[in-house]
């Protein structure tokens, strides 16, 4: 019977070719859209899972009040670890993990070669046990980080720095300074994991390791935990709050720490995105892409189905004798469900064909790293098979039923559509158009958003500002290229700075006058006088940071923005010169300057107090920023490098300022390109079967136009009276994917501070395309018809 089915399957798809190809190619389409948006899921989805003690491990993360506005990071101080160690029975293991100087590249020397690394890390040799971490040389895995001045790399490290001679026993420099004996090799960490080091250096080699610098402040080292078996989250996060208040006094406990599962880290860090600079994904975004992937196979499943169910006048007969030769209702509509199967497995293989020539292109857009290697996965196969059987009992639903139900005497009499057939093709119609309308406004409203984000004033010009690292040159050699670069005649300004907008700040907070508790966070970046006129950040009252300071000075000068004035409740011109609490400094601080209010992080986030300082005993200049003319940049950045590398042995590491800016939504950038990508082939899907409902209505109506062109109608009246009722099913669907597509891009925009309006020019604009898209798709076939000879059309009569 099978057989049977097949031949009768394949010699229905030669004989109706138009219907049969417009089927697969717009099955095709979906399903090679669903593969590429089900392998991004799937790689999002499969972050850490393959850690054997995933199920125990657990981040520590932090959560502070500061004035009413809660604030949560993935860092916690470097003293809860051991203690939690020695205090929590709970708790089997627990190990720091700190990314060199708080994220800034590392410059390496190996033998004579330099290199420019951004995934050096210090760990406690616990973090070994914790994590499935295969070392594939050198000392037992017990030992390994045991000791100050170990480092372990990457299979991938060893062959960069060392070629094909054995690392194990060489010795790293790292920014000059320390050094550091490779005594292990591991196995390259898979891309879908949190850590990602490309080198794991002993936590006791640090400054931060070394134990007069443990504190219950300083929230900046990740932090994992390894629970015992059959210990609940619930319980070691009771334990941890006991130890914490333990052990901080209560006026200093600014914070409360809970954990986070290993496994929820990467999509479900949404929350403190805009407060810490570690790597995460959005759950938002996959819950937004498994819902277009649906739609998108939906789609292509209604279109099979509406085309199906369009031919029926064509099928209904052979049904009829079929029943009259005694066939039954269960084997017609197998029948039915086995041609829907052939249809999907051809465009199943034609999708995997076609993943196969676009992955590339896929992958730039979306930031991956796919290749064709999943076909050889056993959950690839089941999720062929899944994907075949569901789209065919999808897709031949209506069909089979509809086809099948008709008796032999209705079905041999039947010329013509029923009303409820009629009505289920147009319903099917308005749906897939008010999907595509929803996309439609998905991809403006993304479009839109992206626009506002590289036009918005940020309070600064970050354009021809490069910022230059410096933590691998001693001071004399920093202020030596900072001479030099002053003397070029491109440079206009140069300053030095801790960071700079975009990288990150350092955390403190400030109190108002008679003030007790945590106060208000305050954001703070060290720098030199020239910062203001370098970054074209205006003054509201008062003057930049002095050009020197003594060093027996022990105020602290800054120059605070509006947020913090405003926090204070005193006027800009009212703070110059008086002192103000700022917890951190170690001494008083007082206000020089008031600048206006900048962007220093991401539109994610609100503006908050913000300050340049320069205390001379926190955080280290890392950065010259040096102000350059456009007129000649390829030149002027040649003479930068060369200058520098007279001065440093170290790589010459630059960003420019604009770029860095752009990489804070570069997640956004990519979910904007995948969706727009991916709409407009959901409406090319919706198109092509539209198309063949055009061209079925007007091979079904050839007789009535030869009629009306007999009697006079002219070819644009032919066109209107076909194209009418397709124009009215896309207006309702245009009415019905307003609310919906509002709503949708509503949410999302909520994960900005700052954003776009969402105006009544979007929804015009989203109905005059789909109904321009729609006018297209159905005039082409119209007006083939309406030029049709009279003559030709009622031959037959």
């Amino acid at each position: 019977m099978l057989i049977n089915f097949l031949k009768l399957s394949v010699r229905n798809m030669l004989r109706y070719k138009s219907f049969s190809t417009i089927n697969i190619l717009g099955l095709s389409i979906g399903l090679t859209a669903f593969l590429a948006i089900s392998l991004y899921v799937v790689d999002e989805l499969s972050y850490d899972q393959f850690h054997l003690k995933k199920k125990r491990i657990y981040r520590g993360v932090i959560t502070a009040d500061f004035n009413g506005e809660v604030f949560k990071w993935g860092g916690v101080p470097n003293l809860v670890a051991p203690t939690a160690m020695k205090e929590i029975p709970e708790v089997e293991k627990a190990a720091r993990y700190f990314h060199h100087n708080f994220g800034d590249i590392a410059f390496i020397t190996a033998g004579t070669e330099n290199f420019s690394e951004k995934s050096l890390y210090f760990a406690d040799p616990e973090l070994l046990e914790i994590f499935t971490i295969t070392i594939t040389k050198g000392e037992r895995k017990d030992e390994l980080l045991s000791r100050p001045g170990t480092v372990i790399i990457s299979e991938a490290t060893a062959s960069r720095y060392f070629d094909n001679t054995d690392p194990i026993g060489q010795v790293i420099t790292v920014d000059g300074s320390l050094s550091l004996e490779v005594t292990g090799v591991y196995e390259n960490i898979p891309v879908n994991s949190f850590l990602q080091p490309n080198l794991i250096a002993s936590f006791s080699s640090n400054w931060f390791g070394q134990d007069k610098n443990q504190s219950w402040s300083n929230a900046s080292f990740d932090t994992f935990f390894l629970l015992h078996e059959d210990v609940s989250q619930q319980a070691a996060d009771k334990k941890i709050t006991d130890m914490v208040q333990r052990n901080v006094p209560e006026d200093h406990r600014w914070y409360t720490l809970s954990l986070q599962p290993l496994t929820d880290i990467h999509l479900h860090s949404g929350d403190m995105k805009a407060n810490d600079n570690r790597s995460y994904g959005d759950y938002k975004q996959i819950k937004i892409l498994i819902a277009l992937g649906s739609i998108i196979l939906l789609i292509a499943a209604v279109n099979y189905m509406n085309l199906s169910t369009a031919q029926s006048q064509r099928r209904i007969k052979e049904v009829g004798i079929n029943k009259t030769l005694g066939a039954t209702f269960s084997q017609i509509s197998r029948r039915f469900y086995f041609e829907a199967a052939v249809f999907v497995f051809i465009a199943l293989l034609i999708s995997l064909a076609a993943f196969g020539f676009i992955y590339p292109l896929f992958n730039e857009l979306s930031g991956k790293n796919i290749t064709m290697s999943f076909v050889q996965s056993g959950w690839f196969s089941i999720g062929f098979i899944t994907v075949w059987l569901l789209l065919t009992m999808l897709a031949g639903l209506y069909p089979a039923l509809y086809l099948s139900s008709f008796s032999p005497k209705i079905a041999l009499q039947k010329t013509s559509a029923s009303g409820g057939q009629l009505l289920v093709r147009k319903g099917l119609v308005v749906f897939q158009f008010s999907i595509s309308i929803i996309l439609i406004i998905s991809s403006l409203v993304f479009y839109q958003q992206m626009e506002f984000i590289r036009t918005k004033k940020l309070g600064y010009e970050p354009e021809q500002v490069v910022a230059v690292m410096t933590t691998a040159a001693n001071r004399e050699n920093i202020m030596s290229i900072k001479s030099a670069y002053e003397g070029l005649s491109d440079v206009v300004s140069v300053g030095r700075s801790q960071s700079y907008p975009g990288m990150g700040a350092s955390g403190r907070n400030i109190l108002r006058a008679g003030e007790s508790g945590t106060g208000s966070s305050l954001k703070t970046v060290r720098a030199t006088h020239e910062v203001l006129d370098l970054l074209g950040i205006k003054l509201l009252a008062g003057q930049s940071l002095p050009e020197k300071k003594d060093p027996t000075d022990t105020i602290t000068q800054v120059i605070i923005n509006q947020a913090t004035a405003n926090y204070l409740g005193v006027l800009p011109e009212d703070l110059i010169n008086t002192t103000v609490n700022i917890q951190g400094f170690n001494g008083p601080s007082e206000v020089v300057g008031v600048m206006e209010d900048f962007h220093f992080a991401s539109l994610h986030q609100s503006i908050t107090p913000f300050c340049f300082h320069n205390n001379a005993h926190s955080e280290p200049y890392n950065y010259l920023l040096v102000k350059v003319n456009s007129g000649n940049l390829p030149s002027t950045m040649k003479q930068l490098e060369n200058i520098y590398k007279k001065n440093v042995t170290a790589a010459f590491e630059y960003t420019f300022l604009d770029l860095q800016m752009d990489t804070l939504y570069r997640t956004e950038q990519n979910l904007s390109q995948v969706v727009m990508l991916f709409a407009g082939l959901a409406i090319l899907v919706a198109c092509l079967g539209l198309y063949a409902l055009a061209a079925f209505t007007a091979e079904q109506r050839t007789r009535e136009i030869g009629v009306r062109k007999v009697m006079g109608a002219t070819v644009t009246h032919v066109v209107t009276l076909l194209s009418r009722d397709f124009l009215i099913l896309v207006f309702i669907a245009f009415l019905i994917g307003i609310p919906c597509g509002y709503f949708v891009m509503t949410n999302w925009l909520e994960g900005f501070a700052y954003r776009t309006d969402i105006t009544f020019k979007v929804f015009l604009l989203s109905g005059l395309l789909a109904l321009l898209i729609a006018g297209i798709t159905v005039s082409f076939e119209s007006f083939k018809a309406a030029l049709t000879n009279p003559a030709e059309s009622l031959r037959n009569e």
